[in-house]
Parts: structure tokens; C-alpha cells; sequence
């Protein structure tokens, strides 16, 4: 099969191992194929946000890596969605309470059912997954949660490049205010906008020289002409959380740059059998079939969590 990936000179997180690595603004910019996102990680084959799920995605061949990151008690970069541990950990609380050292013993195995193949999942540092992602060939999106000054971003941006991911990192964030303090502390490292709202949008990416945004299918629902007219101001549009093969027709029908996905395994196997990445595979209930197939077959902690239960009443 023909990949446009490939044609645009993009290479697949599966080529990328034997090659260079393509950048992080290569990426993000409005271009040919279709980018597959892996949220939180693999979240569908280990606990999201943890180092098993990071290591799932880069197995399943995603493009791009997102985790969320917020900070410790003690002002540490630690990798967790939700503003308390309850949902994702064996503890309780919320996450800005604890200490790094404390987070990093709480299990994030414990809280999934049948996840008897699972040892201690910590939650790991932002330090601890740039490291488990150093040695590879990822993009790595990472959405700072909540707002962010120049100083707390600075410190994520250093640690990116200790890490010598300069160059394959993004900060992506809901916060106008932590994109433009992004900006300044760390202009080098290219930045997606979140929105809800696409209303002025172009202001905003202006504002905050975003090379991308990402949008639910419910936002875009409300300017369906939005993609083509950033695509073609050379803006990359990505939508969140896609799971289901009806959806990815859908993305890929409206010319979207990359699809956002709880299953980046079973993306990119859907992708990967189109004559081309851009073309939607005609028989959708055979891969429906096939993702729940998946599903079924995976232990209970790798089943995808409900729309409720992944936002948590925070973002995305």
C-alpha cells in the first residue's frame, strides 16, 4: 500500500526505529496522511499515563506519545489526568497534595480490575517518562494540566532537554495563558492549543504561534469548515478521543491532520489497510468487529474507559 505519509517524506512510528526522527513541528503542521495519537499512552493495553502504558504505544507504532502533566506538592513534573488519584491509584486525594516520592508509591494497577499480570504501577515523574522515551524514535505531546507560569514551564522544557528530546516534544494546554507563557520560557518546543471553542481561533493561535489544535468532534460540529480553513493556513487540526472505527471515518472524511485515540494499536492496523492513509477502509463493521474483538480479549484493565470516567469532570 501507498502511504502519503511516506510521499511527504513522514516516516511511521514503525519506520522510524531504522530512520531519523521526524520533528515534532513536522508533525503537528497541516500535511498529508493521518497522525495517530496515543492518549495517555496505550490506555486500552496498560494504566494510562504510566511507563507500561508509554512502552504499549511505542510497541503499537504511534506517531505521537500524549501524557498529562501537572506538578507535586514539592513542585515535581509528575505524569497524572485527573486533579486526584482516586480514579487511576490504590490512594486518595488530590494529586497537587502529595509529594513526588508519595505518588511514586501508589499503584496504578491496583485500581483496574484482573490486573493480575500487573506488578507496582507508580506514578512516574515527567524526568522518568522523557527517559523511557529517550532511546526511541516518539513524538511526545505533553498537555500541561491546569495553568502553568513561565518558570514552572521552563522547568518541563529543561527537563525535555536533558532528556534530548528537543525536537520531539510538544506542550499542548486548554490554558490561553500557559500556551503564551510556552512561548516566551520556551519557544523552541512547539505548542498545540486545546480549545472547546473555535470561535476567533485564529486570534488565539496567532496569540500563541500554535502550530495545532486539538478539538472534540462536538466543537468541530459547531464550524464544519474549520479544518479546511486551517489546514490550508498551514494549521494541523487533531481530534480527541476517537475509539471507534465510525469516528475515524468520519475524522478522515473531514481532512483532519490527527486522530487522538485510546487504541493506538487498532488505529494504525486500520490505517494501515486503506490504500492510503487519507482513503477510509470501506468495510467499517469488519473493523468494528475486530477493535471489540480486542476488547474482550484484553484483561479488565485494559478495557476503555467510559467518556464519565476519562474526564473526571477535568478537560478531556
Amino acid at each position: 500500500t501507498v502511504s502519503l505519509l511516506g510521499l511527504a517524506g513522514i516516516t511511521w512510528a514503525g519506520d522510524r526505529a531504522a530512520g531519523s526522527s521526524t520533528s515534532a513541528t513536522v508533525l503537528l503542521a497541516a500535511g498529508e496522511g493521518t497522525i495517530v495519537v496515543a492518549h495517555r499512552g496505550d490506555a486500552v493495553m496498560a494504566p494510562e499515563n504510566t511507563l507500561p502504558a508509554i512502552a504499549a504505544a511505542v510497541a503499537a507504532d504511534a506517531d505521537v506519545i500524549e501524557l498529562d502533566v501537572q506538578l507535586s506538592a514539592d513542585g515535581i513534573p509528575v505524569i497524572m489526568h485527573d486533579w486526584t488519584v482516586d480514579r487511576t491509584t490504590d490512594g486518595t486525594g488530590p494529586t497537587w497534595t502529595l509529594r513526588a516520592a508519595e505518588l511514586a508509591v501508589l499503584d496504578a494497577s491496583a485500581a483496574i480490575e484482573n490486573a493480575d499480570t500487573l506488578h507496582h504501577v507508580g506514578v512516574p515523574t515527567l524526568a522518568q517518562a522523557l527517559e523511557a522515551l529517550a532511546a526511541t524514535r516518539s513524538v511526545v505531546m505533553l498537555e500541561l494540566k491546569g495553568a502553568w507560569n513561565r518558570q514552572q514551564v521552563t522547568l518541563a522544557a529543561e527537563l525535555i532537554r536533558e532528556a534530548t528530546l528537543t525536537g520531539r516534544a510538544v506542550f499542548a494546554s486548554f490554558d490561553f495563558f500557559t500556551l503564551l507563557a510556552a512561548k516566551t520560557a520556551a519557544p523552541s518546543v512547539p505548542r498545540l492549543l486545546l480549545t472547546r471553542h473555535l470561535a476567533s481561533i485564529e486570534i488565539a493561535i496567532a496569540d500563541t504561534a500554535a502550530t495545532a489544535i486539538g478539538v472534540s468532534t462536538t466543537t468541530l460540529a459547531r464550524d464544519p469548515d474549520a479544518v479546511a480553513r486551517l489546514t490550508k493556513a498551514g494549521i494541523g487540526v487533531f481530534l480527541y478521543t476517537l475509539n471507534e472505527p465510525e469516528r475515524w471515518v468520519e475524522a478522515l472524511a473531514v481532512g483532519v491532520r490527527g486522530i487522538i485515540t485510546d487504541d493506538p494499536g487498532v488505529l494504525r492496523t486500520w490505517l494501515a489497510t486503506a490504500e492510503a492513509p487519507a482513503t477510509a477502509p470501506t468495510n467499517v463493521s469488519a473493523f468494528d468487529n475486530r477493535l471489540r474483538a480486542r476488547i474482550r480479549s484484553a484483561p479488565a484493565c485494559s478495557a476503555p474507559r467510559s467518556a464519565v470516567e476519562r474526564s473526571n469532570g477535568v478537560n478531556r
